[in-house]
């Protein structure tokens, strides 16, 4: 499909990129075929969408267009909702509801309160060690954005005392 669908944009002239991409995406027909879908319709070439792919360093918030930061209170309320939702489903203590709680607190801290963000995180940290272990990837995650979480806040909080 991929091979087809370059054909007809400006990824034919390019096997070795063809190649690559493929191996980016594992090798996964689902995946091959949406890329080839999307690099038809967008008529984009094989290195630029390569180039967008390998970028998983940005994220949501860093994409949306200057003065949107209501996006991430708009988040912080859906995972709000969704953490809720969540706990009453699956119990306090579900794995998913711990991650649903850390995606809240990430959003807080994205909506600007550092200080919330951390509370949040703090709060989070003794259940991911409890149910998961304290060397669980989920738990050093949250281990790691508490710590961030608080120099934020206090960056923040001596930016605001220097301000006249």
């Amino acid at each position: 499909m991929l091979r087809s669908t370059s054909t007809r944009s400006r990824c034919a002239s390019c096997p070795d990129q063809l190649a690559g991409l493929a191996d980016d995406l594992g090798f996964l027909p689902l995946a091959l075929s949406q890329a080839a879908a999307y690099l038809f319709d967008v008529g984009l070439d094989c290195v630029t969408y390569r180039h967008r792919l390998a970028d998983r360093s940005r994220t949501l918030i860093d994409v949306l267009p200057d003065g949107e930061a209501g996006q991430a209170a708009a988040a912080l309320h859906h995972f709000q909702h969704l953490a809720g939702t969540t706990r009453h489903h699956l119990g306090p203590d579900h794995p998913d509801t711990l991650a649903a709680r850390h995606i809240v607190a990430y959003w807080r801290g994205k909506a600007g309160d550092a200080i919330g963000a951390a509370a949040a995180f703090e709060q989070l940290l003794p259940d991911r060690e409890r149910v998961l272990g304290p060397d669980h990837p989920d738990t050093l995650a949250t281990r790691k954005a508490l710590t961030s979480s608080r120099e934020e806040g206090k960056r923040r909080s001596v930016a605001q005392s220097t301000d006249p």
